[in-house]
């Protein structure tokens, strides 16, 4: 699928100079000519000091047509995305320190795989912050879902590419994007008071302090092998034992020091078959939340950005997105602030973005409620309006369920255990997998609590409703359905409803599109999601970092 990166290449940049990368110069030249057109023409709300986009290298073109698609047998294997994370141009011996012969790496070879890209990211963001607080450069690789040699992979019937670079989804310094040369040091202290939940045993109140006037970029895996043939790999259980916490600063904190005792060892790298550094039991606990000072701080979320092929499906679709009159007229935002970082970009004023999870997740619910799990971590902010253990049901939502304890011939006799148990059953339910008359429901009192709310620049009524989903076309459309005849009187009907399958997508951009979504909903003015999802934490976490006004994200 990809081409073997050798280390004439690194020696000599002038082997960038063939026929092929000339087409591909000539290529880029054409996409930022017509980004300074749109420049030209439209004028932004909001100004920014600093580019997550390095203006020198080459961004691959994209197919943006929907016939594209339909021609389209196989999923992409995004070569040109390949090819660009191979010129990345820290890829290069010759760079002053850190980078160049002097640069050190760590490589989480045991990286999480075969899951859900939620589950992908969170792990990935923690990787690469604890490689830019031990000076290292982050070596990422694909969003992988099969190991072996095909392309291709079977999920649940349907093709998919067995790997995916990670540039196709995001930009910024997670992917070998520039830091903002205005960093200087970053303090990791867990003094926080965020979770009341969160343990403070001795070792997570200890103060660490990393100063990186020019931290290393990130590289690729296919760089990294080409330089470390002979790397020290090691494996993470002895240290995850002696760490013995779910404490999310004790961990970092733990993993730190681990790495700082190899300072002469350039080539790190935990071995595949490991145990992952950052588990779901961290994640999948609120105690997480005593590391969220110091990530706040990190360029890894300061600096959060998406990719082009993100931001171009966000453009063909922003008829979804923004209000009408559409386009938005030059004084609205313009295609260009879509090149902020997320903490930066303006919300999208009016909209509430709301995630549903259908298909495997029903299953998983009841498990969830065997196992008596909680939200996940970062879905546990302390701010958060909605929690798990909240169990006062609408009437409307009460009187729908008053039956259920005679179906099935079960009778007035059953014991308080047996009601206990149906009980605790809807509250996962509800929580989990809502049906049609909850997110209604739902949707209605959210946005009933956050009207005439002001928070920073965003003011005003949530008017449009935008379903990010993997349910059936036929559920969403009942949905719809009910949302927009749900409300009587004429100034409560939505604006708009829309969902993930109104959405115009390119063949690549298909298979990459819950990174549509979830950038989508980390701008959305409003947004409800589900707590057992680490999709859903992700885009939270985002819009904590925003300092979005939590009557404004809530969960089912």
């Amino acid at each position: 699928m990809s081409k073997k990166f050798s280390s004439e290449f690194v020696r000599s940049p002038h082997v960038l100079l063939t026929k092929k990368y000339s087409r591909v110069l000539l290529g880029g030249l054409f996409f930022f000519s017509t980004l300074y057109f749109f420049l030209k023409i439209e004028d932004t709300t909001s100004s920014y000091s600093y580019e997550v986009f390095d203006p020198s290298l080459t961004y691959p073109r994209y197919p943006n047509s929907s016939t594209q698609l339909e021609l389209k047998e196989l999923p992409p294997l995004y070569e040109e995305w390949h090819e660009y994370e191979r010129n990345l141009p820290q890829h290069d011996l010759t760079l002053p320190p850190p980078e160049g012969r002097a640069a050190r790496f760590l490589f989480m070879a045991n990286h999480a795989h075969a899951s859900g890209w939620g589950n992908v990211l969170q792990e990935m963001i923690f990787n690469a912050h604890l490689a830019y607080a031990t000076n290292r450069a982050f070596v990422f690789d694909n969003y992988t879902w099969d190991h072996h040699e095909s392309d291709y992979s079977d999920f649940k019937g349907k093709v998919i590419p067995s790997r995916v670079p990670i540039s196709t989804m995001l930009s910024g310094p997670i992917i070998g994007g520039p830091f903002d040369p205005t960093l200087s040091s970053l303090s990791t202290s867990s003094s926080s008071s965020l979770s009341s939940s969160s343990s403070s045993s001795s070792n997570s109140s200890s103060h660490h302090t990393y100063t990186h006037p020019t931290p290393p970029r990130a590289v690729s895996r296919e760089y990294y092998r080409s330089i470390c043939p002979s790397p020290l790999v090691i494996r993470s259980e002895e240290t995850k034992g002696k760490i013995s916490s779910h404490d999310g600063q004790t961990v970092m904190n733990g993993w730190v020091d681990r790495i700082n005792e190899l300072e002469d060892v350039r080539c790190v790298e935990f071995e595949k078959s490991s145990e992952q550094l950052f588990d779901i039991w961290l994640f999948g606990s609120s105690t997480v939340l005593s590391f969220w000072p110091t990530l706040r701080q990190s360029p890894i979320i300061t600096q959060y950005a998406f990719s082009p092929l993100i931001l171009s499906a966000f453009q063909t679709n922003k008829d979804i997105f923004y209000p009408p009159p559409s386009p938005p007229p030059a004084s609205s935002p313009s295609f260009l602030e879509s090149f902020l970082a997320v903490l930066d970009s303006p919300p999208l004023k009016g909209l509430l973005t709301v995630h549903i999870r259908r298909g495997d997740f029903e299953e998983h619910c009841r498990h969830l409620e065997i196992w008596n799990s909680e939200f996940s971590g970062f879905n546990s902010f302390p701010e958060m309006v909605d929690r798990l253990e909240d169990d006062e049901e609408d009437e409307d939502d009460s009187e729908d369920h008053n039956g259920d304890e005679e179906k099935g011939g079960e009778g007035e006799g059953e014991g308080a255990e047996e009601e206990e148990r149906k009980k605790k059953m809807r509250r996962y339910q509800k929580h989990c997998y809502p049906e049609i008359g909850d997110v209604v429901r739902k949707i209605n009192k959210v946005r009933k609590e956050a009207r005439d709310r002001r928070y920073g620049y965003v003011s005003g009524e949530l008017s449009r409703v935008y379903v990010m989903s993997n349910a059936p076309k036929e559920w969403l459309e009942e949905l719809k359905k009910a949302l927009e005849e749900e409300e009587e009187e004429e100034e409560d009907k939505w604006e708009a409803v829309y969902t993930s399958r109104d959405l115009e997508l390119s063949w690549e951009q298909k298979y990459v599109a819950q990174t549509l979504d979830m950038y989508v909903a980390m701008r959305s003015q409003g947004f409800i999601g589900n707590g057992f999802s680490s999709l859903t934490s992700n885009i939270v976490m985002m819009r904590m970092a925003r300092g979005f006004d939590p009557v404004y994200t809530r969960l089912w």
